[in-house]
């Protein structure tokens, strides 16, 4: 919706560029600033309709979405200054308002009861090399040996958001304010920021829930959080897929289901895990080393996989994605892999006694405690 990625939204990218900055610069060349912000806003407003919302609620009957968003999205631009790879395009992002159009959608969740995770995937200088992290520097991640990004980011934006979103909306359940930061074995840059992150964003509100990346090694992050006293205030984000390494794309589906156990393994009695992305595609690769039926592995690997996230990933999981400019996205769409059975729908807990029902039984409870220190409690917990 936010962060463009071409195999998503490839109408965006008809002039070239494999990374939002990119993608837009090329069509600025093309045509206008104000041509090229039409066309953002409209795909803003457009792209989830009140249909995605109803099947999310009443078919899919999710609790909460994750929400990419970029560094150059947040206050339409306002936090871009010149050292920033989008600052010579800010101008379009000024005209579309893609951060009107995100608290919109977070009120439009809101109002169904949807919960949503507000994940900062795109930093300044990028946490990865990656084109999804909307920029292209062919350095890698540079964003945590950036002095000035970093605290651009941790003293500016990120207070920026949690004022201005997530305390006046009580369906915003957390704030991610990395996606996936590289692999690193001596993460110096990455502890400096999420320290000075957290203790900015506990100024101002100190329950909030503040997600990290694993950095593809969860054991790491689990220890640091111990040692530095964080483990209550942070959850770690842990990327499940199985379709990019030459390690998976060697095995068959039946293996790579059967080994599923082992390598979903998060130290749960550490830390809170939350599974930000995964998907139910395989490489093709995998799938001419599988004599099984194709869609009868599909439901085995989907329902495995939220099977063992529901033992181990304590704070949820979100699959990627929902939607796609065309097609449903097959084994990467939610809909579809819904619908298959392969992510199976939650079990409705619905109520089974009326409401004066449950007033007696909290009138009990709120007499059974009142001549046992009870004035100390809160009962409307």
């Amino acid at each position: 919706l936010f962060l463009l990625e071409s195999y998503m939204y490839d109408s965006l990218f008809s002039s070239g560029g494999d990374n939002e900055y990119d993608a837009i610069s090329a069509q600025i060349q093309n045509s206008s600033v104000d041509d090229v912000a039409r066309k953002l806003a409209e795909h803003y407003q457009s792209f989830p309709t009140d249909q995605d919302w109803e099947w999310l609620k009443n078919e899919a009957d999710i609790t909460a979405i994750r929400i990419p968003i970029g560094y150059w999205h947040v206050e339409n631009g306002a936090f871009v200054t010149d050292s920033m790879k989008f600052s010579d395009i800010k101008e379009v992002y000024e005209k579309a308002k893609p951060w009107d159009y995100f608290k919109t959608i977070v009120e439009k969740a809101r109002s169904y009861e949807i919960g949503v995770l507000i994940d900062l995937h795109g930093l300044p200088g990028g946490a990865n090399g990656d084109a999804h992290s909307g920029e292209g520097n062919g350095q890698g991640a540079t964003f945590f040996r950036n002095e000035e990004y970093v605290k651009t980011v941790a003293k500016k934006i990120l207070p920026f958001i949690v004022d201005g979103v997530c305390k006046e909306n009580e369906n915003v359940i957390g704030l991610q304010i990395v996606n996936e930061a590289g692999f690193n074995n001596s993460p110096t840059g990455e502890k400096r920021y999420y320290a000075m992150a957290v203790n900015n964003i506990r100024k101002l509100d100190p329950t909030l829930p503040i997600a990290i990346s694993d950095g593809w090694w969860p054991e790491q992050w689990a220890d640091w959080l111990k040692e530095v006293g964080l483990s209550n205030d942070v959850v770690i984000d842990s990327h499940v897929y199985r379709c990019f390494s030459e390690e998976d794309r060697g095995k068959s589906a039946t293996q790579i289901i059967e080994e599923l156990p082992n390598t979903i393994n998060f130290p749960k009695d550490k830390a809170d895990y939350v599974v930000g992305e995964f998907s139910c595609v395989l490489d093709e690769a995998t799938w001419n080393k599988t004599d099984r039926n194709r869609d009868e592995s599909v439901v085995d690997f989907g329902s495995t996989q939220t099977k063992l996230f529901q033992e181990r990933a304590s704070w949820g999981w979100f699959f990627w994605s929902l939607k796609f400019e065309h097609g449903d996205g097959g084994e990467w769409g939610f809909v579809p892999m819904v619908n298959k059975g392969a992510i199976p729908k939650r079990h409705q807990n619905k109520p089974t006694v009326g409401d004066d029902a449950i007033r007696d039984i909290i009138n009990e409870h709120i007499g059974y405690w009142k001549d046992k220190g009870g004035e100390n409690f809160e009962h409307w917990r």
